[in-house]
C-alpha cells in the first residue's frame, strides 16, 4: 500500500509537470514491471537503482538546475525506498532464522454489519435447536452444530450467500466421494498404508485447488468434510443409515444457513459502499485534527482492507462507478498518508500554512482544502529555490501538499459528501 500510494503520487506529479527524456524514470518502470512479475532476488537490483537515483538527486540538488526534475528525482527516491522495503520483507518469509518482525494489524470495523451478521447466526442457531427439539431428529445435534459453525464463516464474508453456495459444492462433492471410498475403495483395507494410498489423492487435490480463487470455495468445503464424513477407524465402518444421517446433516446445515442469511436482514450492498465511504471520510477528518496521532501503517493497513471490502460489493454497480471509487479510495489513501507523512516533519508541519492546511482537512471542506495547500506548496517551492542545498525536509512537505491539493480537487465528490 505505501508502494500504491507513491506510485500514485508518482503518476500525478508526471501529469502534472510532464517529463523530458527521464532516464531513471524509465529504469524505475521497467524495474517496476519486472518486480510485479516476479519480485525474487531483485533486491540487489532495488538497491542499484536506488542508488543511481540518489546520486542524480545529490547532482541536481547541488546545481539547481531543473525545481521539477529535483521533485521527479525525490518522488522516485520514495518509491524506490518503499520497493526496497518490501522485497526486504518478502525475503523474510523463505529466511528461518529472521528476527519477530510482525506488525499489528488495523481493519475496518462496521459495526452495523457486525450487529446485522450477528443477529442473523443467532436467528439461525436458535431455530436449528427448535427443529431438532420438535423432530427429535437423532441427528439433530450435528446438524445444529453445522448451523451454528456455518453461520460464523459466513459471517466473515463480503458475499455471506456466495460463499455459502461454494461451500455447499464442496460439501456435496465431499458427501459423493466419502460414499465411495467408504463403501468400496475403503471396504477390504485393514492397513493404514491402503488407507493413507486411498485418501491421500483426494486431499492432495483438495488441498492444491485451495489455491485456485476460482474454486478455493468449493474446495475448503471439500477438505473440511472429507476426512470427517470418510470417518476412519480401526473398529468400524459406519452403516448406510448413519452415513447419511450424517450427510442430511451437514448438508442441511449449511443449506439452513445459508437460507437464514439470504431472507433474514439481507445486506445492501450499496448501503455497504456508503458505510465504507463515510469511515473513510471521518477518518481523514480525524488525520488532520490530530495527524501525529496516527501511523502510516495504521492507516496503510485500515485502507487496503476498505479497498478490499468495496471490491467485494463491485457487482452492485455500474462499472464507471466502481473504478471513480476505486480512484477516490486511492485518493483517500494518498491523503491520509501524506498528511500524516507531513507530521513526521515538526518544522515543516509548525509552517502556519501548512498547519491551516491540516486544519482544512479536519473541517472537511474540500475547496479551501485545495487552496490553501497550493498556496502552501508554493511558499515551499520559493523556499527550496532560493536555499543552497535545497531544503530536504521542504521539498518533501512541499510534494505532500501538492498531493493532497490535487486529490481534494480532483476527488472531492467522493472524499467530501456534498450535502
Amino acid at each position: 500500500m505505501a508502494e500504491l500510494a507513491s506510485a500514485q503520487a508518482l503518476r500525478e506529479h508526471v501529469g502534472r509537470y510532464g517529463v523530458e527524456d527521464e532516464t531513471l524514470l524509465s529504469r524505475a518502470a521497467r524495474f517496476m514491471e519486472d518486480v510485479s512479475n516476479s519480485p525474487a532476488g531483485k533486491r540487489d537490483d532495488a538497491h542499484a537503482l536506488l542508488a543511481d537515483i540518489r546520486a542524480a538527486l545529490r547532482e541536481e540538488a547541488g546545481e539547481a538546475r531543473s525545481l521539477p526534475r529535483l521533485l521527479l528525482l525525490v518522488r522516485l527516491e520514495g518509491l524506490l525506498v518503499r520497493v526496497q522495503e518490501a522485497l526486504t520483507r518478502g525475503a523474510l518469509f523463505f529466511d528461518p532464522h529472521a528476527p519477530d518482525s510482525r506488525m499489528p494489524f488495523h481493519f475496518h470495523i462496521d459495526w452495523i454489519a457486525a450487529i446485522r451478521n450477528g443477529a442473523r447466526a443467532f436467528l439461525a442457531t436458535l431455530a436449528a435447536a427448535a427443529l431438532w427439539t420438535l423432530t427429535a431428529w437423532p441427528s439433530g445435534g450435528s446438524f445444529l452444530v453445522i448451523v451454528a459453525v456455518v453461520s460464523g464463516l459466513f459471517a466473515t464474508r463480503p458475499n455471506s450467500v456466495a460463499a455459502g453456495i461454494g461451500f455447499l459444492q464442496g460439501a456435496t462433492i465431499a458427501a459423493v466421494v466419502a460414499a465411495a471410498c467408504n463403501f468400496a475403495l475403503l471396504s477390504p483395507v485393514s492397513h493404514f498404508a491402503m488407507l493413507a494410498l486411498i485418501l491421500c489423492p483426494f486431499l492432495i487435490v483438495g488441498g492444491l485447488a485451495m489455491k485456485i480463487p476460482r474454486i478455493a470455495g468449493p474446495a475448503s468445503g471439500f477438505t473440511m468434510f472429507f476426512v470427517s464424513l470418510v470417518g476412519p477407524d480401526n473398529a468400524s465402518r459406519p452403516e448406510l443409515a448413519s452415513f447419511l444421517n450424517t450427510v442430511l446433516a451437514l448438508l442441511g446445515g449449511i443449506g439452513f444457513g445459508m437460507l437464514v442469511f439470504a431472507l433474514i436482514l439481507r445486506r445492501d450492498p450499496r448501503r455497504d459502499r456508503r458505510r465504507l465511504h463515510a469511515a473513510v471520510r471521518r477518518e481523514l477528518a480525524a488525520i488532520g485534527r490530530n495527524p501525529s496521532a496516527w501511523t502510516q501503517h495504521a492507516w496503510l493497513m485500515r485502507t487496503a482492507d476498505r479497498a478490499a471490502l468495496q471490491a467485494a460489493t463491485n457487482a452492485a454497480v455500474p462499472k464507471e462507478e466502481a473504478e471513480a471509487d476505486l480512484r477516490g479510495m486511492l485518493a483517500a489513501l494518498l491523503i491520509g498518508h501524506a498528511a500524516i507523512g507531513l507530521s513526521a516533519l515538526p518544522r515543516m508541519s509548525a509552517d502556519p500554512l501548512v498547519g491551516a492546511a491540516l486544519r482544512r482537512l479536519g473541517d472537511g471542506d474540500p475547496d479551501r482544502l485545495a487552496r490553501t495547500c497550493r498556496l502552501a506548496a508554493r511558499r515551499l517551492m520559493r523556499r527550496i529555490e532560493s536555499a543552497r542545498p535545497p531544503d530536504r525536509d521542504a521539498l518533501k512537505a512541499a510534494l505532500m501538499m501538492e498531493d493532497i491539493g490535487e486529490a481534494a480537487q480532483n476527488h472531492a465528490d467522493f472524499l467530501w459528501k456534498r450535502r
